[in-house]
């Protein structure tokens, strides 16, 4: 019982990835460089409410929004620098947990990588994204992270997670959204004025994106590697337009 356990585990945690084909390698683009030690952070601001309608006009969801406004305002962005982009791929982070048991706390995350058109009309491109989150979301969710952390884990016995992270093409960009409190809080008698996700990004992942929602407001937060995205005030410019 336990062999077979672990089998379905990891066709779940395949099914989640993608399927038992490898990814596909992306072209390269310059979204893809080795990133140093700093960091900048830039902040859109938008209604959460018109968000939310849009997306249900399109059949989709916030986080579809979100994801077809990301990967337009790269295109947009890569455009700028002489460089074309039909579509991007985008790792998002889908829980397992659902409710905590005893004896089975902590985290229980996976990765789902999807790819998402970056060309087009912006509302027939969030009901295309709206399809293909969809046919990609798995029943168990979260099962990926069943291969991708110990394969992680071999990576870095061996020396080669670093080498890995650096070369990678799978990958152009990370995006977080995390639903947070409708009512405003307040902190020590002090009203919280916004709540700003901060991601985070290593390897030749070069810009990340984090969205929260907080009191009727879904800040989306880009983290970027300055000396590899001097333009980051012009992705932030493009992401804004894409939401308005």
């Amino acid at each position: 019982p336990r062999q077979a356990h672990g089998l379905r585990r990891i066709r779940e945690g395949m099914a989640e990835l993608g399927g038992a084909r490898p990814p596909r390698r992306r072209s390269a683009t310059s979204l893809n460089r080795p990133v140093g030690p700093r960091r900048r952070l830039d902040v859109v601001a938008v209604d959460l409410a018109g968000l939310r309608d849009l997306g249900h006009a399109h059949g989709g969801t916030v986080n579809d929004v979100v994801l077809a406004a990301v990967a337009g305002a790269l295109r947009t962005l890569l455009a700028a620098r002489g460089e074309q982009l039909g579509e991007v791929t985008i790792t998002v982070p889908v829980a397992a947990r659902r409710a905590a048991a005893g004896g089975e706390l902590g985290n229980q995350i996976g990765i789902m990588p999807v790819t998402v058109p970056a060309t087009g009309d912006f509302g027939t491109r969030v009901t295309q994204t709206a399809e293909i989150t969809r046919e990609r979301k798995s029943r168990a969710r979260g099962a990926s992270a069943a291969l991708f952390v110990p394969a992680f884990l071999l990576l870095a016995r061996i020396g080669l997670l670093r080498w890995f992270a650096s070369h990678q093409r799978v990958v152009q960009t990370f995006v977080t959204n995390l639903h947070g409190p409708e009512d405003p809080l307040t902190f020590g008698g002090a009203a919280v004025r916004a709540i700003i996700p901060i991601p985070s990004t290593t390897g030749n992942v070069t810009v990340t994106f984090a969205a929260a929602s907080y009191a009727g407001t879904l800040r989306i937060t880009i983290l970027s590697d300055p000396s590899r995205m001097p333009d980051a005030p012009a992705l932030a410019t493009a992401l804004r337009r894409e939401l308005s």
